[in-house]
């Protein structure tokens, strides 16, 4: 598939030269358009459909949603002295071979560690849905992804897991303050002293099963737009209500976990109910724990099994069982 770019520039014959040498490298490889209009600009940026946004300082205005690609550079000369407040930059007059270069390694980086929105649920209890879910966030740390961990049970067992670190200087702040029925909210993210994976030190104080759509989707943006995580795991509790819909709307992937007996068949009754399944089931994936004859009634893809677990060595600690799938590679995640 062709890598879309947008070229955002007053001058129309620097636009004309930079589409000619992309488009040499392989036609095929690139799609090209240019914009010369600010208002024309955003609403193409707002599509969320392009991959690259190439623009200069008087195509930019606040209202230009850089987010909603997946890298934005600015194309500067020297006196424009507000690109020096942008991650990606670089002089529109370098020389295009290296300025290509640049373009293409962004890409290829931000591809490497575009954001993933885990969900890990299952309507039975006791099927190791948290054990899985800690599993897929240490496995992330593995990889060097940074990773955020967010427990919704009602009984919030996040301190079991993980021992916050001591400084300071790891524990970030959070300002949720546009969020209308939260107010002001500041929320401390506490980094795990042992894997380094971020959790909230007071979820209760979020009380997440109220939270809106909108909420829910505005605090794990915020902590991916802020970098704090290109990671976030959300391991969810048992139920059907309104904050588990609106969690399987906005995750990338939903892990469904199997165990045994009566569980499967509450697994296999929920994907049943087509209203749920139905505009997710793309997004779901399955991981199998300690049942070697689950019978699956539909296709959704299986990306673990653990089925020699328990007995294999004996627990060191309450993490010991997540990190034991994740360093074995039970589970394989995108």
């Amino acid at each position: 598939m062709a890598i879309s770019i947008i070229l955002a520039d007053t001058d129309e014959d620097y636009m004309r030269r930079l589409e000619s040498y992309i488009l040499s490298k392989g036609d095929d490889m690139y799609e090209i358009i240019k914009y010369t209009d600010k208002a024309k600009l955003k609403s193409a940026v707002d599509e969320g459909k392009y991959d690259i946004l190439l623009f200069s300082p008087d195509m930019y205005d606040k209202g230009l949603n850089c987010k909603k690609v997946k890298v934005a550079i600015a194309i500067y000369d020297e006196d424009d002295l507000i690109f020096e407040t942008f991650k990606r930059s670089i002089n529109k007059y370098t020389k295009i071979t290296s300025m290509l270069e640049y373009i293409t390694f962004q890409y290829e980086e931000a591809e490497r560690n575009k954001p993933i929105i885990y969900g890990v649920y299952s309507p039975a209890g006791g099927v190791g849905k948290t054990t899985v879910a800690l599993a897929v966030a240490l496995a992330s740390t593995k990889i060097g992804r940074k990773v955020f961990y967010l427990n919704t049970e009602d009984l919030d067992s996040t301190p079991l897991f993980f021992d916050p670190a001591a400084k300071d200087d790891l524990q970030q702040e959070v300002n949720f303050e546009d969020i209308e029925r939260l107010g002001t909210l500041h929320a401390f993210l506490q980094t795990d002293s042992k894997t380094g994976i971020m959790f909230f030190n007071n979820l209760q104080e979020l009380n997440a099963h109220a939270m809106t759509h909108g909420e829910l989707s505005h605090l794990v943006q915020t902590i991916i737009d802020d970098e704090i995580a290109s990671i976030v795991v959300i391991d969810l509790n048992t139920s059907l209500d309104n904050f588990n819909h609106n969690v399987f709307e906005i995750v990338d992937q939903l892990i469904l976990v199997a165990g045994t007996g009566q569980s499967n068949y509450k697994l296999n009754r929920f994907l049943t109910y087509n209203d749920v399944i139905d505009p997710i089931k793309h997004k779901l994936k399955l991981v199998i724990n300690q049942e070697k004859n689950f019978e699956l009634e539909t296709d959704i893809e299986i990306i673990g099994k653990v089925d020699t677990l328990y007995s294999a060595k004996p627990l060191a600690n309450p993490l010991a069982l997540s990190s034991y799938i994740a360093g074995k590679d039970f589970i394989k995640l995108a």
